[in-house]
């Protein structure tokens, strides 16, 4: 029987000359937070004569009408 070496790839550490410990992306875990970045939640999406917003409201919107034609 092969050894366990050579039967399984072994994990493999990422690590450069600058993170002797390893990577560990602590700058990717938190979101950037800034004032106004989630001001566009706030809005609803229009799916044709409603407004739904994110928090389960939904309004009905009347098409504007269009004034008749001078013939």
């Amino acid at each position: 029987m092969k050894n366990e070496r050579t039967r399984f790839a072994q994990p493999k550490r990422i690590c450069a000359a600058s993170t002797p410990n390893g990577y560990r992306g602590l700058e990717t875990s938190a979101p950037a937070l800034r004032p106004g970045a989630n001001d566009a939640g706030l809005l609803p999406s229009r799916m044709y004569d409603r407004l739904h917003y994110r928090d389960g409201r939904v309004i009905d919107i009347a098409a504007p009408s269009t004034p008749e034609r001078a013939a």
